[in-house]
């Protein structure tokens, strides 16, 4: 999978970069407390940064979230001015026009929705389950949009 952007009229693929560490010390600060982020580098190109040690400690049995912490980040890397809420909605459509999403899979990151903290900054709609809230109405409200 490749996060296609297009940048001043330059169309290409968003930089990734894995960050790797042993010592907690050498973690990105960029992250802060998030598994995944998406920041413009000097000349404004999209990149996503992961915590590569927790994709290694979760991958088994969760590549769901991944897909959406990957599909999230796209969208920020795709439109930086779009919202959390925004970005959750487009990740949540795309995994669902690749075949990514059913069901069992949005039980899933709903699960890990209202598993965040309680309180969560306002951008995040102040919990993780009105954030998963959100999101949700977000995607009805685009699919009824897209039937008319």
């Amino acid at each position: 999978m490749q996060c296609e952007v297009t940048v001043n009229g330059k169309t290409g693929v968003a930089t990734e970069i894995w960050n790797r560490y042993t010592d907690l010390k050498d973690r990105s600060p960029e992250l802060g407390k998030a598994v995944a982020v998406m920041r413009l580098d000097g000349d404004g190109w999209p990149t996503i940064i992961f915590d590569q040690p927790a994709h290694e400690k979760s991958i088994q049995g969760s590549q769901t979230i991944w897909d959406f912490v990957y599909f999230h980040e796209c969208a920020h890397a795709q439109n930086p001015s779009i919202t959390e809420i925004g970005a959750n909605c487009a990740a949540y459509l795309e995994m669902g026009r690749r075949g990514l999403m059913n069901y069992h899979r949005s039980k899933q990151l709903e699960t890990m929705h209202f598993n965040m903290m309680s309180i969560l900054p306002i951008e995040y709609a102040g919990s993780g389950a009105q954030f998963w809230h959100q999101t949700l109405q977000c995607v009805r409200k685009t699919q009824q949009e897209s039937l008319r």
